[in-house]
C-alpha cells in the first residue's frame, strides 16, 4: 500500500467515524457525480505537526451543510437557526475531523498545532482525498495540494 493510499484510507476512516459521531451522518462510498450547478461550501484548516504544515479541506453542498447543522443542533433543516448556522457547523465538523486525523496520522505523542477552520462558498482548494455520500449528496475530505 502506498503512502497516498494509506492517507486516503485514513481520511475515509476519520471522515466516516467523525461524521457519524458528531453529526449523526452515515456515509458510504455509493453515489454518482455531483451536479455542477449545486452550490458548494468548503472549510479549510491547517495542521502543523513538528514544524511541517498541511491543509485539510472539507467540501459539500449547502444542502448537506444544513443537514449537518440540523443534526448537530437537534433541529429541523428549515429552522432559521439551522440555516444561519450551517457554515459554522461545517467548520466545527472539520475541526473535530482535524483533531482525529492528527492523532491517527501523527500519533498521540506528537505535538500538532491545529488552526482555526475557515469556511467559504465554492469549491475551495483542490487536493487528494476521498468522496463519500449520504442520501445522494457528496462530502469530500481532501489534503490540499
Amino acid at each position: 500500500m502506498t503512502p497516498s493510499e494509506t492517507n486516503e484510507g485514513l481520511l475515509e476512516q476519520v471522515l466516516k467515524e467523525t461524521a457519524e459521531q458528531a453529526a449523526f451522518l452515515f456515509l458510504d462510498g455509493e453515489g454518482s457525480a455531483a451536479n455542477s450547478d449545486v452550490e458548494l461550501v468548503h472549510a479549510t484548516i491547517t495542521l502543523s505537526p513538528a514544524g511541517a504544515s498541511e491543509q485539510l479541506v472539507l467540501r459539500m453542498t449547502e444542502v448537506m451543510a444544513r443537514e449537518i447543522a440540523a443534526n448537530m443542533l437537534g433541529s429541523d433543516k428549515d429552522d432559521p437557526e439551522v440555516v444561519s448556522s450551517a457554515n459554522s457547523a461545517v467548520g466545527e465538523l472539520l475541526n473535530i475531523i482535524a483533531g482525529a486525523f492528527a492523532v491517527a496520522r501523527f500519533g498521540k505523542g506528537t505535538h500538532c498545532d491545529i488552526g482555526i477552520p475557515v469556511v467559504a462558498a465554492g469549491r475551495g482548494p483542490e487536493g487528494k482525498g476521498v468522496t463519500l455520500w449520504s442520501d445522494g449528496s457528496p462530502i469530500e475530505l481532501l489534503r490540499a495540494s
